[in-house]
């Protein structure tokens, strides 16, 4: 317990972590999200990675990001769900195709916490299954609230950009996990500091059907504007990282 209070307080912004390596953030969230009943019969997923995002007046920039995620089920067809997601600055990656699981797996044991939360975003949600099964595809109405920490905040803002959307998830298992979220609705982040205009959002998951590599996934989000006027830009976030979660099972399977 002393390790996770200490974990806790690095995470709110308390005193830091003693050796503030990502490698422990990873190992705890990722030895909770695979024990107990409640997290098997619930999603979790616990991905690090690199990722590359911009806006569309900018270039794309190159960072190690953390994702982390739950559901936990209220009734057999409405959950709640929440996500967290951690970006570092901008820094060079010259990982390829080959080399990017065991480049990925260097940058998260030898990164320190600190560097990697330098921005982030967290969203808390709901979700209703109107059609299909949760074990093989399923279509669901969701709902959310959050809020975007900016890599340079504003001094004299005194509160983190707020979000929120309703819209529609795919979810299926029947090859391999994929996730698709589309949502409208408002984000200050995008609309340049205040909630207005309409923003559409679009997420994606995808985990590699490839045999052994199903903890290796590749994801997508696209923020637009849907007028296209006022100030605010468009931003599009690629990347590809390994789920903990996964990789814990896999080991333990072999």
């Amino acid at each position: 317990m002393p390790h996770l209070t200490n974990l806790i307080a690095g995470l709110a912004g308390g005193a830091p972590l003693k050796q503030g390596r990502m490698t422990k953030c990873i190992a705890v969230l990722t030895l909770a999200a695979s024990a107990g009943p409640a997290w098997a019969q619930n999603d979790a997923r616990v991905i690090a990675g690199f990722e590359q995002s911009a806006a569309a007046s900018a270039s794309p920039v190159q960072k190690v990001f953390a994702d982390l995620y739950f559901a936990q089920a209220l009734s057999s067809r409405m959950r709640v769900w929440g996500d967290l997601r951690l970006s570092s600055m901008p820094q060079r990656i010259n990982s390829t195709a080959v080399t990017v699981v065991a480049d990925i797996t260097k940058a998260v044991t030898t990164m320190p916490l600190n560097r990697i939360a330098r921005s982030g975003e967290f969203l808390v949600g709901v979700e209703t299954r109107v059609s299909g099964s949760p074990g093989a595809t399923a279509l669901s109405l969701i709902a959310s609230y959050g809020a975007t920490a900016p890599l340079n905040p504003d001094p004299q803002r005194g509160r983190f950009l707020r979000q929120y959307y309703g819209g529609v998830r795919v979810a299926s298992r029947l090859k391999t996990p994929l996730t698709l979220d589309a949502g409208i609705g408002q984000n200050e982040a995008i609309s340049g500091g205040s909630l207005q205009g309409t923003v559409l959002r679009f997420d994606s998951f995808y985990a590699l059907p490839a045999p052994g590599a199903g903890f290796v996934y590749l994801y997508g989000t696209m923020l637009m504007k849907a007028n296209g006027r006022g100030a605010g830009s468009d931003l599009y976030r690629l990347g590809v990282g390994i789920d903990f979660v996964q990789l814990l099972k896999a080991l333990r399977n072999n």
